[in-house]
C-alpha cells in the first residue's frame, strides 16, 4: 500500500495537469497550434535570411574569389579572406596574422589607395592557378599574388 505522505505529494503534483474539457480544451489547442505555426514561420524567415548572406564558395570562379579577397582587404575583413584558404593556409595564416601583414604594408607603403582590376592577371602553372592584382599605396605599388589549387582553395598568398 502506498504511503499516505507520498500519495498526497503525488496528487498535489498531478492536480495542475488535470484533464481539461470543452471550450477550455479547444482554446488551449488553438493557442498551441498558433504558437507552433508562429515558431515555424520565425524559423523559416531566419533560415531564409541567413541563406541570403551565405556565399556558395563552390560555384565561384577563382577570379571571383580573387576579387572578393581584394575587397575584403579593402574592408579589413580578414575572416572573409580566410574562408577561401585550404586547411594548411588557415593554420599558417590566421586572421590575426593577415591583419598584421596588412597593417605592416600600410605602415611601410603609405595609405592604401586602390587596386586596379585592369591589371588583373591569371597564370596557369600545372594544376594551379595564380592570380595577381596590383594594390596601389601612397608610396608604392605592390602585387597581391594568390595561388589556387585544383579544388579552388587558396594555397598561397604573397605580397610582392
Amino acid at each position: 500500500m502506498m504511503n499516505l505522505k507520498v500519495k498526497s505529494k503525488l496528487s498535489a503534483f498531478i492536480k495542475p495537469f488535470k484533464r481539461i474539457t470543452g471550450k477550455q480544451a479547444i482554446l488551449t489547442g488553438l493557442v498551441m497550434m498558433t504558437l507552433t505555426i508562429v515558431f515555424y514561420l520565425i524559423n523559416y524567415v531566419l533560415l531564409a535570411e541567413s541563406g541570403k548572406n551565405r556565399i556558395d564558395l563552390d560555384n565561384l570562379t577563382n577570379a571571383q574569389k580573387t576579387i572578393n579577397i581584394k575587397e575584403a582587404f579593402e574592408k579589413d575583413d580578414y575572416k572573409a579572406i580566410s574562408v577561401y584558404f585550404d586547411e594548411t593556409m588557415k593554420k599558417a595564416l590566421p586572421d590575426s596574422r593577415l591583419r598584421k601583414i596588412w597593417k605592416q604594408l600600410k605602415a611601410t607603403s603609405g595609405k592604401y589607395k586602390k587596386s586596379d582590376l585592369n591589371d588583373f592577371e591569371e597564370t596557369k602553372i600545372g594544376t594551379h592557378s595564380v592570380f595577381e592584382v596590383a594594390f596601389t599605396f601612397q608610396n608604392d605599388i605592390i602585387s597581391l599574388r594568390l595561388v589556387f589549387n585544383e579544388e579552388g582553395k587558396v594555397i598561397g598568398l604573397f605580397f610582392q
